[in-house]
């Protein structure tokens, strides 16, 4: 499969879930996506993200090498429109910059900073929340999102 899709000149979508049954490379990725799904990835350590076309990223539950922090991928995907990031235990060590083309997000344990998501007009957060502080969390949300036209918000109490 992997020769298939790394070879394939217009490939325009790839859904994966693969259980971390068969850990992938980064060549399985061709430039031509446009939506990228992988769900229950174990990602291999030689991992590299270049997605000039990429508008819709949907991660859930990947488990990226230690060495490499969310900000790799998605420095590869600036075109992105659409983004989801579910059940993600990683880090944010390098700088992300604005996604100019952002219209929905959906993210959980808010491990991106909010000024990622300024022009959204779509966010969904689910947190975990622990009582009053965290209320502040969301008017910093509101605060930093002029656009944003629907605001959902899962809180899982502590």
């Amino acid at each position: 499969m992997m020769a298939v899709v790394s070879g394939s000149g217009r490939l325009q979508h790839l859904d994966l879930n693969l259980n971390y049954n068969c850990p992938i490379p980064s060549f399985v990725f061709c430039k031509t996506l446009v939506v990228l799904k992988l769900t229950d990835i174990l990602v291999l350590d030689n991992f590299f993200v270049d997605l000039p076309l990429l508008k819709m990223l949907y991660l859930n539950d990947v488990m990226l090498p230690k060495y490499l922090d969310l900000s790799h991928v998605l420095c590869g995907c600036p075109n992105l429109e659409d983004l989801e990031l579910n059940d993600m235990d990683c880090e944010i060590k390098g700088k992300i910059n604005r996604f100019p083309n952002l219209v929905r997000a959906s993210i959980n344990n808010g491990i991106l900073p909010l000024e990622l998501f300024k022009d959204v007009h779509v966010l969904k957060f689910d947190w975990i929340m622990s009582l009053t502080k965290d209320w502040l969390r969301v008017l910093k949300v509101l605060n930093h999102c002029p656009k944003l036209q629907s605001l959902f918000i899962g809180i899982h109490k502590v």
